[in-house]
């Protein structure tokens, strides 16, 4: 006789509104019981089986193997469940695992239909409380882990509970029932189209309010009475003020969802949030009656104050539990749930990490170094407007076909570069921290730091956008001297005992590198020149039709025969880089993997 393990499966059973069922959380049926011996396990143990999935291959398991699943239960907890097999029939299939957590059959056959067969830890933890318990939560996870769906999926099968026991009337004024608020703008875009995908069996309608945009079109939307609005604060404080019919129910909400919460709530930042949450929160019975979600992968890191502050007062450094309750009293949540499945620095466990010391002038050398020797997508983060335009430039001059992305670009061009980047396997994306936070780009295999961050929070979300779900990854650090003491401040603060490994160079690769950079730069320089002559020009002419006067060439800085020259000196340029370009750099053969973590030696951290 063989013991297999197999999920229990729970039904759902809806509590008589006029019990009083105060403290209760809710209430499930055992369907397959008659052969049940239970044993509980603790939630560490289900951290440890689902790091095991991350490293091991599934496989078609023998009639008498044993088999482990992850049976979740209302209180967040999951149980292992024996049932004795004593014919030996392996080909019981069991019901969805999604079917386990109370969600409706039309949000259950959308997650099938986008290939989602399982939840992930977060959403294992989260979604019994939060659907079936209807608790607030607070969640923090690694980037990557699946956190959109941790609040996405409550918020979704909410609606549609509400909607079911009120059927609103074809002429009645449609109700807002959730608001989910994040800090940037492509954010904002992808997560309504997450939810968009997994809603597409309702009626359940989502909209997006972010600035960028024609105001105009968004509140031609919001009169069609969206049930969900996902937007920046920003422009939703705007058309709030404005007295947008739609967002004057604001107060009324059900369902709240902040997404990076600790970058929202920073101080300095997001002023109109706090306006946005004084408005939500005047109603105290419609306040409690709302349930809040809280999701970060920072949400409970912490920094050591300022050794000035320590001195001039008696100010102590705050600890994860003391910032999390300081989020949770600003957002008036009470009973809430809170997860937080991070391990220490609060990065994924297939993300490889490394180091560059350098020079600041030879941190070009080393970027186009690593982006021909290991060509994929890969994520470039500079500190400056000023640095993605002069890096991406000069990657473009020397034939890596860089885009930029900062927050001084127009929305449709920034979304348009977005999508070029995606599309393109060999892509190479330069940007600011605007595409730090929550971003879910498909396949991005590095990330490059061109400068060091100037928050830890910054490193943790800018190498989050490699190595999600369960992908490998590989984050560049690339350090001047000017920027050591950032660098050892944030290894402190991730909780990082030993240095990080030095990225391998093949130096004898790196001496024609340089030449060939040497070259773009010069070509850079010479490009920007003529450009500033030419608009110097076209001013002084403008200036002089205007005045009606005539201009000689003594009037100009530069004149006609320097400028032609400087032309011809600039194509000759071109073509040396040219020709240089279409040598090789490195032996033929090469394989551009790039090596693994493990193989290096570390180092204490000063």
């Amino acid at each position: 006789m063989v013991k297999n393990k197999c999920k229990i499966n729970w039904k759902h059973i809806d509590i008589d509104p006029n019990l009083n069922s105060e403290g209760l959380i809710g209430v499930e049926e055992c369907t397959n019981y008659s052969t049940l011996n239970f044993t509980n396990k603790a939630t560490k143990e289900l951290k440890h089986n689902h790091s095991k999935k991350l490293t091991k291959k599934k496989r078609k398991l023998s009639p008498g193997e044993a088999r482990t699943l992850i049976t979740p239960s209302t209180s967040g907890h999951s149980g292992d469940v024996f049932i004795e097999d004593c014919n030996n029939d392996s080909n019981i299939e069991d019901p969805t695992v999604w079917s386990n957590f109370g969600l409706p059959d039309l949000l259950i056959k959308a997650l099938t239909a986008l290939g989602f067969t399982e939840p992930t830890l977060i959403q294992s933890l989260t979604l019994p409380a939060a659907i079936l318990g209807c608790r607030d939560i607070v969640g923090v996870a690694e980037t990557g882990s699946g956190k959109t769906l941790g609040f996405g999926l409550p918020i979704l099968s909410g609606i549609l509970k509400e909607k079911a026991k009120i059927p609103e009337l074809t002429n009645s004024r449609k109700s807002l029932y959730g608001l989910i608020l994040t800090p940037t703008r492509e954010l904002a875009v992808q997560i309504k189209n997450h939810l968009t995908a997994v809603a597409k069996f309702t009626d359940v309608s989502i909209a997006i309010v972010v600035g960028g945009m024609a105001a105009v079109k968004q509140e031609r939307i919001l009169k069609m009475g969206p049930e969900i609005v996902v937007a920046t604060p920003g422009r939703l404080w705007e058309l709030i003020q404005q007295g947008n019919s739609h967002l004057s129910q604001i107060s009324d909400i059900r369902f709240l969802a902040i997404d990076e919460t600790d970058r929202m709530l920073e101080k300095g930042h997001f002023e109109e949030l706090h306006n946005i949450l004084d408005r939500i929160n005047n109603d105290k019975t419609a306040m409690k009656k709302r349930q809040n979600f809280i999701f970060s992968a920072t949400l409970t890191l912490v920094h050591d104050l300022p050794k000035y502050l320590l001195k001039k007062s008696k100010k102590y450094k705050m600890s994860p539990q003391h910032k999390l309750q300081n989020i949770i009293d600003a957002l008036g949540i009470t009973n809430a749930k809170i997860v937080d499945i991070t391990k220490g620095s609060g990065m994924p466990e297939t993300l490889t990490e490394y180091r560059i010391s350098c020079p600041i002038e030879e941190k070009d050398y080393y970027v186009y170094y690593f982006l021909q020797k290991y060509p994929s997508r890969t994520l470039i983060f500079c500190n400056s407007i000023g640095c993605v335009r002069r890096v991406s430039n000069l990657l473009n001059i020397l034939g890596c076909r860089a885009l930029p992305l900062h927050s001084l670009m127009k929305q449709t061009q920034r979304l348009r570069n977005l999508e070029k980047f995606t599309k393109d396997e060999r892509g190479i994306l330069v940007a600011t921290d605007v595409a730090a936070r929550g971003l879910d780009i498909p396949k991005i295999k590095h990330v490059l730091h061109y400068q060091t961050p100037r928050t830890s929070e910054s490193y943790l979300h800018r190498s989050g956008r490699t190595a999600r779900a369960t992908q490998l990854g590989i984050t560049v650090l690339l350090i001047d001297p000017s920027e050591i003491q950032s660098y050892v401040r944030m290894c402190k603060t991730l909780n990082k005992s030993q240095d990080l490994p030095m990225f391998p160079v093949q130096e004898d690769c790196l001496k024609s590198v340089k030449h060939i950079v040497n070259l773009g730069r010069q070509l850079d320089k010479l490009e920007l020149d003529m450009r500033k002559e030419n608009s110097e020009e076209g001013w002084l002419r403008k200036a002089a039709k205007e005045m009606d006067i005539i201009v000689d060439d003594f009037s100009k800085k530069y004149d006609s025969s320097t400028i032609s020259s400087r032309k011809k000196f600039a194509d000759v340029k071109r073509k040396e880089l040219t020709s240089l370009l279409a040598r090789p750099i490195f032996p033929a053969g090469f394989t551009g993997n790039y090596p693994q973590f493990s193989s290096l030696v570390t180092s204490k951290i000063p």
